[in-house]
């Protein structure tokens, strides 16, 4: 069943597979969720299957996915953003993924001059489809987006934003319901390399949708105890 993460869960996102039994270890050292990978071409190793599908939710953690990003500098556009998004829906349908469930467009390392009018329409198209695709589209914020943070929020149709480790805009009004934390060094689990992601809800309540086997677990030990500042400028600060 898809379910809201509430305010102060903490999950990781990974392109690695996980195991059965790997979950189970992550859900066990506090760990609530993980975001896992679609392909933007052909599968990749790392790319979330069927089996990982029911072994992440038999271990008790929630799923999100996010699609594959090309390489830094590569040109947006209306036409690629639809392909990008027929590419993950078709993934989606053959994995045998539940409709609802929040999908994040990666949008990072764009080449710098690209026209905003371009990223949009990338954006917006791929929005399209997911959408009416039935699953929940949301956008990972990383480094080089090439958009503003009133053109992220304004421009945009989308209603989950998902920031990462990355010095990136803010957005207004809504702000982020998700924030990536990046360890310097990185940061392995089980022998699996991960970023932790902590769930913020945004201003307008919106939190991340997952994929669980049942309703979301609720002990406190779950959950990461916050202080969260939000101040006049739209920042916000996590203690």
């Amino acid at each position: 069943m898809i379910k809201q993460l509430p305010q102060g869960a903490l999950g990781f996102d990974t392109n690695q597979t996980l195991t059965l039994d790997i979950a189970k270890k992550l859900r066990a050292t506090g760990y609530s969720f993980a975001i896992r990978y679609i392909p933007i071409l052909q599968r990749a190793t790392g790319d979330i299957t069927t089996q990982e599908i029911n072994d992440i939710v038999t271990a008790g953690l929630g799923l999100l996915l996010v699609q594959h990003c090309r390489y830094p500098g590569w040109v947006p556009s209306g036409d690629l953003g639809t392909k990008d998004a027929t590419r993950a829906v078709a993934h989606l349908n053959t994995v045998g993924m539940p409709k609802g469930v929040n999908v994040y467009l990666d949008l990072e390392g764009v080449k710098p001059g690209v026209s905003t009018g371009d990223i949009l329409a990338f954006c917006n198209n791929w929005y399209d489809i997911i959408n009416n695709a039935g699953y929940t589209p949301g956008i990972y914020v990383g480094f080089d987006c090439g958009l503003t943070g009133d053109t992220l929020y304004h421009g945009l149709k989308f209603q989950h934003y998902w920031k990462s480790g990355a010095n990136v805009p803010d957005i207004p009004i809504r702000g982020y319901e998700m924030v990536q934390t990046i360890p310097t060094n990185g940061k392995s689990v089980y022998g699996i390399n991960i970023d932790e992601d902590t769930v913020l809800v945004d201003k307008l309540n919106n939190s991340p949708q997952a994929l669980f086997a049942d309703a979301i677990p609720t002990p406190k030990t779950l959950l990461r105890t916050l202080s969260i500042s939000f101040y006049s400028d739209g920042s916000y600060e996590i203690k």
